[in-house]
């Protein structure tokens, strides 16, 4: 009969073998099996391969998400782990779930830097939304720059100024002789807000 340590370690070398071949999926199984049963002078390590294959297996965030509610992590600790999680997501291009990330990291561990890094990550609205505007002052025909202001206006809810912006998309659909069902979805729109 084999001991908890003993089948914990077994496990480990079959996570091992696993990695090796590439098998990174199979590797997880094998050690969250053995950091369940592991006993507790030999977790931290188990723990560690289980973040580190977590990420050969393309699920950083999960590595990361168990990090943050390990118990005993410091709010600074937390903190410093939310902000790795925010580089995971803006790289997948998960905007949201970044400045997500960087809320909570501020919130841990209140810093001006952190506040500031959650402000930068929000401020990417606004700075799209005033390139859209400056292709709209150009070209004041460009649809494409006309619906990407009305998304990010509804995105920051501010609903008087889409009012306006509606309102000058139909007074320009008007004058260039649009078909009326487009001019009048515009004006439903508008009258919905």
């Amino acid at each position: 009969k084999f001991g908890v340590f003993r089948r914990s370690q077994a496990l480990r070398a079959i996570a091992a073998k696993k990695n090796e071949q590439g098998d990174h999926a199979a590797a997880v199984g094998s050690l969250e099996r053995a950091l369940e049963i592991a006993p507790q002078d030999a977790r931290a390590d188990i723990a560690r391969e289980l973040d580190d294959t977590l990420k050969r297996a393309g699920r950083g965030e999960e590595a990361v998400l168990r990090a943050i509610g390990a118990p005993g992590v410091s709010a600074k600790g937390r903190a410093e782990q939310w902000q790795s999680l925010a580089k995971i997501r803006e790289e997948r291009g998960d905007k949201e779930g970044a400045t997500d990330a960087l809320l909570q990291a501020a919130t841990d561990d209140p810093s001006a830097a952190a506040w500031a890094a959650v402000e930068r990550t929000r401020g990417s609205l606004a700075a799209a939304e005033q390139a859209w505007r400056e292709v709209l002052s150009s070209d004041p025909g460009d649809s494409e720059a006309d619906v990407a202001i009305e998304a990010l206006l509804v995105a920051r809810a501010s609903y008087d100024e889409l009012a306006g912006h509606l309102a000058r998309r139909a007074a320009r659909l008007a004058a260039s002789g649009v078909e009326k069902e487009t001019l009048r979805a515009v004006r439903l729109r508008r009258a919905a807000i």
